[in-house]
């Protein structure tokens, strides 16, 4: 254990970290090249779930990314940990936003299933994926300036504040819509429904589940 500045840094915790950051880097890009792939090698038709899984994959390597710098920033015991906390506060509000947009999609398909399939295209899915990249890009883009013209330690805490209000916003949509699709699924069970609308059902709370195990590690 160490100290820097108001800092309690732990440094053999953040050797672990830095090694789940490249574990989690790997499987990432891993799967940014596998969605490519079926799109362009194998020619598979573009879907609206695999749209917003690449730009979530994207979002995640750039979480594990920040992991890694902050890590060794620690470990090397040189650079701004304050940036570096930005980047990776700011990488967060991508991963988390990306979760919930899915979320919100999979219960508009279940909600919905006609309007989905006949309206909702992947143009949509593109035009809230930049939605989401732009509000982070912009974000960062006024924490760069507000740090080179020594205006940082005045308007910071208002920047920061506002990217958490966006996380917190988007992890209540989150689990407000999870909720939902659990309610929703315990009330069908209960009625004559064919076993594949019920099993679209489980698939899309499976996948919530599962999004949230992620979100959660």
């Amino acid at each position: 254990m160490s100290r820097r500045g108001n800092f309690i840094i732990f440094k053999e915790d953040e050797i672990y970290r830095l090694i789940i950051a490249l574990i989690v880097l790997f499987l990432n890009l891993a799967e940014v090249f596998f969605i490519i792939y079926k799109w362009t090698i194998k020619k598979k038709r573009k879907t609206i779930y695999e749209t917003y899984l690449l730009s979530l994959s994207c979002a995640d390597v750039t979480f594990s990314l920040a992991n890694m710098i902050f890590s060794t920033m620690i470990l090397a015991d040189s650079g701004n940990l304050i940036i570096a906390t930005i980047g990776y506060v700011l990488s967060l509000y991508l991963s988390v936003s990306h979760i919930s947009a899915i979320t919100v999609d999979r219960l508009i398909a279940i909600i919905f299933p006609l309007t989905h399939k006949l309206k909702v295209r992947v143009k949509h899915a593109r035009m809230v994926i930049l939605t989401l990249w732009f509000v982070c890009i912009g974000i960062g883009v006024v924490l760069y300036f507000e740090y080179r013209n020594n205006t940082f330690e005045k308007y910071t805490l208002i920047s920061i504040k506002f990217i958490k209000l966006i996380i917190y916003v988007s992890d209540i949509i989150f689990i407000v819509a999870y909720i939902i699709l659990c309610y929703i699924l315990l009330r069908q069970e209960n009625k004559a429904l064919s076993s594949t609308r019920v099993n679209a059902y489980r698939r899309a709370l499976h996948l919530t589940r599962n999004l949230i195990i992620c979100y959660v590690q």
